[in-house]
């Protein structure tokens, strides 16, 4: 079994580079270690989102629907949906296929 360590190549634009150097900078890690753990274990849904970003979501759906559907609905069939999400994300890919509907 062959446990060298394989190499790849990425390019990135100027500024994106400069953001991820600035990113791993403030995190004390280098850049390629970054690169590295972002690549196998990427944020997780709940981890991208704030509670703000949460409120936003709601206010802008009731906005779509024209104040058609309760506001306490809506929150509700947001929290269901990032709650499934951030499931799912746990689940490994493997044992999703084939499991029906979601």
């Amino acid at each position: 079994m062959n446990t060298l360590n394989k190499r790849i190549e990425l390019l990135f634009m100027k500024q994106d580079l400069d953001e991820l150097t600035d990113q791993a900078q403030a995190m004390g890690i280098s850049r390629s270690e970054l690169i590295r753990s972002r690549a196998l274990n990427p944020p997780s849904v709940s981890a991208q989102f704030t509670t703000s970003d949460y409120h936003e979501l709601v206010s802008s759906a009731v906005r779509f629907l024209h104040g058609d559907v309760n506001r306490r609905q809506i929150e509700l069939l947001t929290a269901f949906i990032f709650n499934r999400l951030a499931a799912r994300e746990a689940t490994p890919v493997g044992a999703r296929q084939g499991a029906g509907t979601a």
